[in-house]
């Protein structure tokens, strides 16, 4: 009388998907949203941030930006 037996694989047994009983993988938790007062308040960090770099780039005048910022504002020249 034969016998049926389950193909194994060699590193864990046919419950585990093919990992060792020890190692299997923890679920990974779904991530949140992120609040809609952060994302305005990350925003507004943004533009900001944005806006001093300009700002920092005409006053000491990188690559000539204040020379050519004065070309098309000619009311702010002193």
């Amino acid at each position: 009388m034969a016998v049926k037996r389950t193909p194994t694989s060699p590193t864990g047994s046919a419950n585990t998907g093919g990992m060792p009983a020890g190692k299997q993988k923890k679920q990974k938790k779904p991530k949140k949203p992120l609040p809609r007062f952060m994302l305005i308040v990350l925003t507004v960090f943004v533009m900001l941030l944005l806006v001093g770099g300009a700002g920092a780039c005409l006053y000491f005048n990188v690559y000539g930006l204040a020379d050519k910022a004065m070309v098309v504002f000619p009311q702010y020249r002193e």
